[in-house]
């Protein structure tokens, strides 16, 4: 993998994190989601999976790119990178 794409990626991950922190501070997100993940992608909310491996499954399939981020929904906000834990 590129240092290029590296920082692609991670350029992709902290964007779609930040809008993602913002939905939950604002209640944007149902409370009903909490222990679910969300798959993003350029900074929207594609769909909410189960598990981790179903949301990282279903980006890979969907993006070729593979630039996509995965985060968790929850009740603090904790940045890892390309899985993103989040909580309110």
């Amino acid at each position: 993998m590129s240092g290029e794409y590296k920082e692609e990626q991670q350029q992709e991950v902290d964007h779609n994190f930040e809008i993602f922190q913002k939905k939950l501070e604002n209640n944007e997100i149902a409370s009903d989601l909490f222990g679910k993940f969300a798959l993003m992608k350029n900074g929207k909310i594609i769909d909410y999976f189960n598990t981790s491996e179903d949301a990282n499954k279903a980006g890979n399939i969907a993006y070729d790119d593979k630039l996509f981020s995965i985060q968790e929904v929850s009740a603090k906000i904790v940045n890892l990178g390309y899985y993103s834990y989040a909580v309110v």
